[in-house]
């Protein structure tokens, strides 16, 4: 009798704190989920101003070769923010939820393509000011090369997959200058 009712309260016990366990992750999830939008549209802002900036500069008849360069500096390095937001908040699914990480390689994929992309159309707009575009072109490419190193590390994280032994490896992020513009 004592036994019995005992197994049945232990089983109703177990049964509650794996149901409260479940809804505890399943909220996480949610604040996770919802963090990464408020992060994601906090970049998506702060790269369109940064694009309309650039777009007055290129357009002013006052602007210099030093003001297109610092626009477009700021222009990239948002978009430097959101690759390495992405990349990170994809290695920490790597490493916590490998899953859902394969469920968003592709997507990962897709988002740090499109970044490349705008960063590559933001240098081709120097061709709207030919007085400054070579000028401007190599020094733009000289500072490229700072992400050299980033991008040669996200290539691996990302070539990695789900392959959570090899992410305890990468756990050391690459270092970038920075400079002030």
């Amino acid at each position: 009798g004592a036994d019995k009712l005992n197994r049945e309260i232990t089983a109703r016990f177990q049964k509650t704190y794996e149901a409260l366990e479940q809804e505890g992750l399943a909220e996480k999830k949610q604040l996770v989920a919802l963090h990464q939008q408020r992060v994601q549209a906090e970049l998506n802002d702060k790269k369109r101003h940064a694009m309309e900036h650039y777009m007055e500069v290129l357009t002013d008849p006052q602007a210099d070769a030093m003001n297109i360069m610092k626009a477009l500096k700021h222009y990239i390095k948002n978009e430097q923010r959101d690759r390495m937001h992405t990349v990170n908040h994809y290695k920490h699914l790597m490493d916590t939820d490998p899953s859902d990480a394969t469920v968003v390689h592709q997507q990962t994929l897709d988002h740090l393509h499109i970044i490349d992309q705008r960063i590559q159309q933001a240098i081709d707009m120097l061709n709207r000011v030919p007085n400054y575009e070579q000028k401007v072109r190599m020094q733009i490419d000289d500072y490229m090369k700072q992400f050299h190193e980033i991008d040669i590390a996200i290539n691996d994280i990302l070539a990695a997959k789900v392959d959570a032994p090899k992410m305890k490896e990468l756990k050391t992020e690459p270092t970038t200058t920075t400079t002030t513009t």
